[in-house]
């Protein structure tokens, strides 16, 4: 769905420090909501899922370039996909997108994107120490960002220092958290089950939450997870898929990454 992808990549944009003083990002949940949003607003830049519920990407675009005195018929348009197969992006460029990135999405692909695609008389960049920023952004990596102040010496800590501290700490750290969250799980409503009259989630929806899960764990989001989780109340779920949907919210309500990918690795396997 488009608004699963919305907040992957939101909070890919929170992973690393934009070149832009201002960003800001609408969403939709579909393509024929695509349609009316465009024909009377005017946007800078659109990112566009290529698989969403009643109107997939390509046939939405085709309708948005369509649209007679829209808003948006030469607005660049930047398909999001899964199909990484050769020549896919040669596909979807002669379908009339203006570039395409594949899922999950890359930081640096992003931001390159945004670079080259936004109108550059929006586009500001961040200053230091009164020169503009020079980044490379293919040999950028999110290891070579500034490192945090070491506590202890009141310097920064170098690349190695930094690396080692998060291999020792982290392991510490999501064992406190899942105690932690084991203790409180018993003073929270235990979450109810859907009523019987409600509708029954479509393969299509249920596919496009499961394509969404290994994105979040990628990037230790289990906010994200959560919110995919959130949108699955109020439909009734498969019975064949009940016990891996309980075991997502589990590992997921625990920060269990580890229990997250197995899930989805026996899923693919299976």
């Amino acid at each position: 769905m488009l608004a699963f992808l919305a907040t992957i990549i939101m909070n890919i944009m929170k992973e690393f420090r934009p070149a832009f003083v201002l960003f800001f990002c609408v969403t939709g949940i579909g393509g024929r909501q695509a349609l009316r949003m465009t024909e009377d607003t005017p946007y800078d830049l659109i990112l566009m899922d290529q698989r969403m519920p009643e109107m997939g990407g390509t046939e939405t675009l085709q309708n948005i370039r369509a649209q007679e005195g829209g808003k948006n018929t030469a607005t660049s348009v930047i398909c999001l996909t899964a199909d990484a197969v050769q020549g896919a992006r040669e596909r979807y460029l002669a379908e009339g997108f203006t570039d395409y990135l594949t899922k999950p999405v890359e930081i640096l692909s992003l931001e390159a994107a945004l670079m080259k695609y936004l109108p550059q008389e929006k586009v500001e960049r961040l200053k230091k120490a009164g020169t503009e920023i020079d980044r490379d952004m293919q040999a950028r990596s999110a290891a070579d960002r500034d490192m945090p102040a070491s506590g202890d010496r009141g310097q920064t800590m170098s690349r190695e220092e930094a690396l080692r501290f998060i291999r020792e700490e982290t392991p510490k750290l999501l064992s406190s958290l899942q105690s932690l969250v084991a203790d409180l799980n018993p003073y929270f409503k235990t979450e109810e089950k859907p009523d019987a009259d409600a509708p029954e989630i479509s393969g299509e929806e249920l596919e496009e939450f499961y394509e969404a899960i290994p994105e979040f764990v990628a990037v230790y989001d289990q906010d994200g997870i959560l919110r995919l989780l959130r949108q699955l109340e109020g439909y009734r779920l498969p019975e064949t898929e009940q016990e891996r949907i309980m075991l997502i919210r589990k590992y997921a309500n625990t920060s269990d990454w580890n229990g997250l990918r197995d899930v989805m690795n026996r899923r693919e396997q299976a």
